[in-house]
């Protein structure tokens, strides 16, 4: 699995979980959506796919779970217009016109009810506990959210907007010519079970870096984005997790250039310097109020953290009492002549 064919599709975001499955998994020709709960092999399912696809030359991509992106919610054979996906809460799938352009795929048909049914208290409990705690971790990023609103607040007036966007378009034309291309949502950053993840799907053979300042680069960004949108070039854009709005990363993979926020760090790497655009006194007017919600937001995001630490603990807990349930054996047997099936 290429690092390079791997994003997310939905967030858990200061406005609770958000999902992007319509704009990533619509534009397949046929959906296969699994259903089963955890640890019913949903996830290792969608790796058998994607491997045997990419044994057999297919262009692939794996959409990582943003909760736990150890795991799988999608994988996507762009050559075949195929797609499975994990159909189950949050994101909840359902065919559109049956056997024509998608299906769904049990797994809970190879569970023992019986199993299953003496742990029901603890699965109740564990699930509620879980729910409870997501809960908590969507206040907290909201609390993070409204740390970053007083950043912004207290930056407004110091980006020269007309200079940025000066900028922006000339970036735009020098690097695309006006054409009919397609845009893509891709995620590349989530809050999920490992804290905070992000991903260097975008990167390519050029990769602009837009320097950190004070969330001003996410202004920056977002003008290039908009200029690069009136060429109308192939691109896969991503938003931040944090909001699911705000654009974080643009890859235009024909020109193979892409343009996220950091800073430099491989040979390939080009830096944008957010600074250039940015009136250093007016900053200083508001250094206690940067300084405080700077503080605040990193104890914040450690909270965070140790929530989405407890999720991890209680979703594993509910994968093993299901995974014993589990008869992966006859599992195995029917997803080899499913996946044989779909690449036949």
């Amino acid at each position: 699995m290429s690092f390079k064919n791997t994003y997310f599709a939905s967030a858990n975001s200061k406005d609770g979980f958000v999902g992007f499955f319509d704009q990533v998994f619509g534009p397949v020709s046929y959906r296969y959506i699994l259903k089963g709960g955890p640890g019913t092999g949903k996830s290792s399912l969608m790796r058998q796919l994607g491997a045997a696809a990419e044994e057999a030359g297919h262009t692939t991509e794996y959409i990582l779970c943003s909760s736990d992106p150890s795991s799988l919610d999608g994988v996507i054979i762009n050559d075949l217009g195929i797609a499975m996906l994990d159909g189950t809460a949050p994101h909840v799938c359902d065919v559109n016109l049956p056997g024509v352009d998608s299906e769904i795929v049990n797994l809970g048909v190879y569970w023992n009810k019986k199993k299953l049914a003496a742990h029901a208290d603890a699965i109740r409990e564990q699930s509620a506990e879980k729910a409870s705690l997501y809960q908590k971790a969507y206040r907290t990023l909201a609390a993070i959210g409204e740390m970053e609103t007083l950043t912004e607040q207290s930056t407004h007036g110091a980006f020269d907007t007309e200079k940025a966007a000066a900028f922006a378009s000339r970036f735009a034309s020098r690097y695309t010519p006006h054409t009919i291309g397609h845009e893509s949502v891709r995620l590349i950053d989530g809050y999920g079970m490992d804290g905070y993840t992000h991903l260097e799907s975008f990167e390519s053979e050029l990769n602009y870096k837009i320097r950190p300042c004070l969330l001003l680069e996410y202004r920056l960004l977002g003008l290039i984005y908009q200029a690069l949108r009136r060429r109308h070039p192939n691109m896969l854009v991503s938003y931040r997790a944090l909001d699911g709005v705000t654009v974080n990363g643009i890859l235009l993979p024909d020109e193979g250039i892409s343009v996220t926020v950091g800073c430099v760090e491989k040979p390939n790497d080009k830096q944008i310097n957010t600074e250039r655009f940015v009136d250093k006194r007016a900053l200083s007017e508001h250094k206690n109020k940067l300084r405080f919600s700077k503080k605040c937001r990193e104890e914040l995001e450690v909270q965070c953290t140790e929530l989405f630490a407890q999720i991890k603990d209680l979703h594993f807990s509910l994968e093993t009492i299901y995974g014993t349930a589990m008869n992966f054996k006859k599992l195995s047997q029917e997803s080899d002549r499913l996946i044989t099936k779909i690449l036949s």
